[in-house]
Order: C-alpha cells, then structure tokens, then sequence
C-alpha cells in the first residue's frame, strides 16, 4: 500500500448546519469535519458543505460508531463524496480500525481510488480504549492522528479523573504510533480566555491539534498550536 503524506492537523472545523457550507471557502482551519451521524448534517448537506470547501482543504466525514450496526451504509454515503478521511467514533481497539478499513478498501476499488488514500481518525473515549493502544501493534497506515473525546461532554458532565487518564493515554498511545493526538475540547461557545486556556494546556500536554466549532476557534488553535 502506497504511503500518503499527513497534513497539518491544528485545528479541525466541526460544521453540523448546512448555512455552514456558506462561511467556509475562505476558513483558516486546517481540515473540515462533516457529521453523518443521525440527527446532523445528512448526507445531501454534507456534499454541500463538501463542494463548497477549497480543494487544498481536508474533509473528514463523522459516520456512526460500529455499535449502532450500519458502518456499510455509512461508508457508502461518506465515499459517494470523496472525503479525505473518515472519524469513527468510540473505538475500543485496533480491529475496529481494521474493520473499517476493509470497508474502504472495497469502496476504494469500486471508485478507482488509490488503495489506503482514505485516512481514518479513530476517536478514543474512555481509558480502556485508550489503553488498548498503548502497546500491541502498529496502527494501520491509513490512521492520520488519533482523536481524543469524552463521551461525557455531550452531557455536559465535567471531565473527571477517568477523562483526565483517558486524555493522557491517548497523548501517550499516539506518541508510540507517531501520529498526532487531536482532542475534542469540552464545549466552549466563544474563542475567549476559556478557549485560549484549554488549548495552551492541551499544547502543553502533548496535543497537536484541537476540533473547533468556530472560525474564531480556528485562528486560535492555529496560533497555539
């Protein structure tokens, strides 16, 4: 499989409006995430969004986690576009990349893509994820970074010893790997103190890159980062 270069990864634009797909020809971001998960963007106001970002720009498509039973369905929609990569979300081990993988390597032929072009984030939540990626063996070529979310956030729960360990063995499994740790900040509305505070100390921490959920956030992260 060929080797396919890394881009910079500094700060990632989460857009879940399809009114997004207006603001982003000229963003500052390093790379776009399009949600396909139920309830978000959908695939018609994915491709919209897909089509308006510039061609210099990465899009990474969010499908559903492999519990929710439909990863076939989900890569079909997010590679009818050609996104440059794919998040999958709540992995608990190296398989589950694998498994992925495979998916894309068959959508890849289908489409006269080159084979392994089609990156992945795998995005780690709790510690016994984070754990599994520690030691073992080596991630497979098409991971681009991996990706540090904790599944409480979305709940508004506050980080807890749990995230803190999860964060710092994700920190420290993408360092064995050689690849950059990402992180999915806890929601912050604005770029102000509170923002400019958690991504100096991700920074800090080892993290290379934060997803932001403004333009604002992105010339941030990027000044940090």
């Amino acid at each position: 499989m060929k080797k396919f270069p890394r881009p910079s990864l500094r700060s990632l634009l989460y857009l879940d409006a399809p009114a997004a797909a207006e603001a982003i020809a000229s963003t500052e971001a390093d790379a776009l995430i399009v949600d396909l998960a139920p309830k978000a963007t959908g695939g018609e106001a994915a491709r919209a969004i897909v089509d308006a970002a510039p061609d210099r720009l990465p899009v990474f498509a969010r499908i559903n986690s492999l519990t929710a039973g439909q990863l076939a369905a989900d890569v079909a929609i997010a590679m009818s576009f050609r996104p440059f990569g794919i998040i999958l979300p709540d992995i608990a081990n190296v398989i589950d990349i694998e498994e992925l993988g495979a998916h894309l390597r068959v959508s890849e032929a289908e489409l006269g893509l080159a084979d392994g072009g089609t990156r992945i984030l795998p995005t780690i939540g709790l510690p016994a994820g984070a754990l599994a990626f520690t030691a073992g063996s080596q991630l497979p070529q098409r991971v681009a970074a991996l990706v540090w979310e904790w599944p409480g956030s979305s709940f508004g729960e506050r980080l807890n010893d749990a995230a803190t360990l999860s964060r710092s063995l994700t920190v420290l499994a993408a360092s064995r790997h050689n690849v950059p740790a990402i992180a999915a900040l806890p929601l912050i509305s604005d770029a102000g103190e509170a923002f400019k505070t958690a991504c100096s100390a991700a920074c800090f921490e080892g993290i290379s890159g934060v997803i932001v959920r403004s333009e604002a956030q992105a010339r941030v992260a990027n000044t940090i980062f």
